[in-house]
């Protein structure tokens, strides 16, 4: 009885901190830079916020070019509750990285699905190539009110960076 209520204890003082970790985010710009900081060799590419204000380098990612990376030709009905978003997209390599905050945890698997949806087209569009196994190591990953999605060499970096934050 004692070991296990030890060991309870010990998983509480482990996992609770990454809880709360995952809540604390409010500056999606600096968890995403944070993110990309994992990679050792981070590809050309831009840095979009879905709200302004924005810092220098940055751009703001319009709903038509949030809707067509969702295959969409409108902004997908579970992205209109995404209260903050930040994302890295690379110009020539399957490197992306995206935060999305939601208002609610419903929200959040509404948009993990479209996040997997995207990650599945990534994987289909560079099958067979020199970037397929980075393709196949991304992640979709739901941290409290966030979704984090991640294509590059090392998405558990990324995602303890984030953790970290």
């Amino acid at each position: 009885m004692k070991k296990s209520l030890c060991l309870i204890l010990l998983l509480c003082a482990v996992c609770l901190p990454l809880c709360a970790s995952c809540s604390s985010h409010k500056e999606l710009d600096l968890a995403l830079e944070e993110m990309c900081r994992t990679e050792a060799a981070l590809p050309a590419g831009q840095k979009y916020l879905l709200s302004e204000p924005l810092k220098k380098g940055w751009k703001k990612l319009s709903q038509e070019h949030l809707a067509t990376l969702f295959r969409s030709s409108t902004l997908p009905p579970a992205l209109e509750n995404v209260t903050q978003g930040a994302l890295y997209l690379s110009f020539s390599h399957p490197f992306e990285i995206a935060v999305f905050a939601c208002a609610s945890r419903a929200d959040c698997d509404a948009v993990a699905q479209l996040c997997f949806g995207r990650l599945e087209t990534v994987r289909s569009y560079w099958r067979g190539s020199e970037y397929a196994e980075v393709c196949d190591s991304g992640s979709v990953t739901v941290c409290g009110n966030y979704v984090l999605m991640v294509i590059s060499s090392s998405p558990e970096d990324a995602i303890k960076a984030f953790r970290r934050g």
